[in-house]
């Protein structure tokens, strides 16, 4: 299923800059939206960028974005407000894209994974006067990390990581259980002992031995553990 939102922002007066707004539960589709749902329920807040040195540009790693409960006004604002609020569950994935234009990956601004974390803020209580069921209606705020970040932040060095088998959680080995398995033959491969200090006094000697590694090879070693994750949580 694919949320689509579109905003027209008229720009110094004159021109008019076409934002589209997506979610979907699948990552191709949100690219290629077939029959979305329209909606206008949504308002886009902020974002963190971070300077991609390379290109000696900002990239985004955090959009900020909000849902209006009250801002419901048909079927499908209310269909589009509990899609999203489908991803605090643990089995369900949400990913969102934002296009400075048409819908075309060379207008493509933000892709991200929308977070299972969420804060709610009622706005307006439903029920009658004196009634114990209020029914709130509530501003919900989402956050939703860049899509690489998302995926990266799955892989934990030291946590319980699980994938979902037959409708229930599996435990999967983490980054550490990875660099320990088969007799830490990784670690082995990757780390090696070296003098780095040696003492020589009259009568004494000390030698001290450090495990180094290549700085390279080894966080090579944790993608490749990281990419391993991934194809079996996802």
């Amino acid at each position: 299923m694919v949320i689509k939102q579109t905003e027209k922002i008229i720009e110094h007066g004159i021109g008019i800059q076409e934002i589209n707004f997506l979610i979907s539960d699948n990552y191709e589709e949100i690219f290629n939206p077939v029959n979305p749902i329209i909606t206008n329920i949504f308002n886009l807040d902020t974002k963190k960028e971070d300077l991609n040195t390379e290109d000696g540009k900002f990239a985004i790693d955090e959009l900020s974005f909000s849902c209006l409960h009250t801002a419901c006004k048909t079927d499908n604002d209310i269909k589009a407000m509990y899609f999203v609020l489908d991803s605090a569950k643990f089995e369900t994935t949400r990913y969102c894209v934002v296009f400075f234009g048409s819908i075309d990956l060379s207008n493509l601004f933000f892709l991200g994974k929308i977070d299972a974390k969420f804060s709610g803020t009622d706005k307006k209580w439903a029920g009658k006067n004196w009634e114990y069921i209020i029914n709130p209606l509530r501003e919900y705020k989402f956050s939703a990390m860049s899509f690489d970040m998302s995926m990266l932040e799955q892989c934990l060095i030291s946590g319980n990581i699980y994938k979902i088998e037959n409708n229930e959680q599996v435990k999967i080995d983490n980054l550490n259980d990875r660099w320990l398995a088969n007799d830490m033959a990784e670690i082995k491969n990757h780390f090696k002992h070296r003098v780095f200090y040696w003492r020589n006094e009259v009568n004494d000697k000390y030698c001290y031995f450090s495990p180094l590694g290549n700085l390279y090879s080894v966080l090579n070693k944790y993608l490749e553990f990281s990419s391993a994750i991934l194809n079996e949580k996802n």
